[in-house]
């Protein structure tokens, strides 16, 4: 895979080589960075793997802001 090309069945832990700690990371930075807060219930790891999920939980989250 292109590391400059996302798209929404990149899976962020075979396509990137994120491991577990890196997705926490990522869902926290995200937090930060968009004034929300994630639902524990969306913390699975096959919830947050792909970037297409990833991607849409956030557009949710800020639509209901």
């Amino acid at each position: 895979m292109n590391g400059s090309t996302l798209c929404p069945n990149t899976d962020l832990i075979s396509d990137l080589g994120f491991d577990s700690l890196s997705l926490i990371r990522l869902v926290v930075d995200i937090e930060i960075e968009f004034g929300i807060s994630v639902p524990d219930e969306f913390m699975r790891q096959d919830n947050i793997r792909k970037f297409g999920n990833i991607y849409r939980w956030v557009e949710k989250l800020i639509s209901n802001l």
